[in-house]
């Protein structure tokens, strides 16, 4: 996977290691062999793109179904980490992951607008719902999403305060009276925010419900 490793490559490699390793390394993971694939998908986003299946194969022998194991739980562990960079975030989607890593991706702090942008065209209507809680989308994104023909989609876009005013206006009229509600109350506890600037989050919402607040 290394030949094609050139100067400018190995200086961008260098330059966000130490960091990106650090984090690996500072997670508990199940085994040694899943900070292993962890590393080897890290190494893989920065030095080979082109090769994202087969140049992972480790030369030890080892069962399928073991490492097949090994490899998932690196993909979702990485997803879900807030400390993995945004480069390995959007390798991580052109793998071909399953969902659970897919949403982790969504939601991560350090998904970057344009792999947002890719999930949230995702034909998985779970995945659209987890791009619809991230911070970090653009005003494209965020109006799709609104027109999304699934209403789990645009009900989980309602909890969402960060979508914005203009957007949650638009679903408090939604043809689904759950996703209309939603929005409305969301537009309720913007208006009646006492510290400004900071609003709940979706996921602060579903914890309130949960306890009964």
């Amino acid at each position: 996977m290394f030949h094609h490793l050139t100067k400018e490559r190995c200086g961008s490699y260098l330059s966000g290691s130490r960091e990106d390793l650090a984090a690996i390394f500072s997670y508990h993971w199940k085994t040694p062999r899943h900070m292993r694939e962890a590393i080897k998908l890290l190494l893989a986003s920065y030095l080979d793109d082109s090769e994202p299946e087969d140049s992972l194969r480790s030369t030890m022998p080892m069962e399928e179904f073991a490492y097949l194991e090994e490899k998932a739980e690196a993909q979702l562990q990485l997803a879900a980490n807030p400390s993995t960079n945004e480069t390995l975030l959007e390798y991580l989607t052109r793998l071909q992951p399953g969902v659970r890593v897919l949403e982790h991706i969504a939601t991560n702090p350090r998904c970057s607008g344009q792999t947002l942008s890719k999930l949230a065209r995702h034909k998985s209507p779970d995945v659209r719902a987890a791009v619809s809680e991230s911070q970090n989308c653009t005003s494209e994104i965020l109006e799709s999403l609104a027109r999304d023909v699934h209403p789990d989609v645009r009900y989980r876009l309602a909890e969402n305060p960060g979508a914005g005013k203009v957007v949650l206006e638009s679903l408090s009229s939604d043809e689904n009276p759950f996703v209309a509600s939603r929005a409305n109350e969301t537009l309720k506890r913007m208006s009646s925010a006492v510290v400004v600037g900071r609003f709940p989050t979706a996921e602060s919402n579903r914890l309130r419900v949960v306890s009964g607040q």
